[in-house]
C-alpha cells in the first residue's frame, strides 16, 4: 500500500475505501514510519504543526474491578503501580492550578474501575464546580 497515495486521496477531499482504511490498521510494523509521515501531512494541512498541552490526573489509581489484561490498572495487573482512591478535593484542584500555569488548555481527571459510587460521584462533581468556578481551564473527566 502506497500510504503517501492515501495520504493524498485524504487531502483531495476525498473518501478512502474500506479496503484502504483496513490496509492502514494492519501496516506492518516495518512500514510504521511511512504511515506515520503521510498522516502527519493530513495533520499539518488541517492544524498545523501547533499542539494543545492537556494536563492529566490520575485522581484514583489501581483499584479497578475490571480484568482487561491490557490495563496496568485492572484487578488482575501485576503492574507496579501507586493504589489509592479518590484523592481529595484540595489535591484535584491544585493539580488544576499547576495545569493553568503549564499553560495547559484542558485539565483532564481520570479515575480507575467503571464507575464511580455514589458518594465518589457526589465529591467529584463538588471538585469540577471548583475548579469551574476559581480556575480558567477546561475540564474533561
Amino acid at each position: 500500500m502506497d500510504y503517501q497515495q492515501l495520504a493524498e486521496i485524504s487531502l483531495a477531499g476525498r473518501t478512502l475505501s474500506r479496503e484502504q482504511c483496513r490496509a492502514v490498521l494492519v501496516c506492518p510494523p516495518s512500514r510504521l514510519l511511512e504511515l506515520l509521515q503521510a498522516a502527519f501531512r493530513v495533520r499539518e494541512r488541517h492544524f498545523g504543526r501547533r499542539v494543545i498541552i492537556q494536563q492529566l490526573i490520575n485522581a484514583k489509581s489501581g483499584l479497578c474491578p475490571e480484568d482487561c489484561a491490557y490495563c496496568a490498572q485492572s484487578a488482575v495487573s501485576r503492574a507496579d503501580i501507586e493504589r489509592y482512591p479518590l484523592l481529595d478535593e484540595a489535591k484535584i484542584l491544585e493539580g488544576a492550578f499547576r495545569a493553568r500555569e503549564s499553560e495547559a488548555l484542558r485539565y483532564c481527571i481520570v479515575t480507575s474501575g467503571n464507575a464511580p459510587n455514589k458518594n465518589e460521584l457526589e465529591s467529584f462533581c463538588r471538585t469540577v464546580r471548583k475548579i469551574k468556578e476559581k480556575v480558567d481551564i477546561e475540564v474533561c473527566a
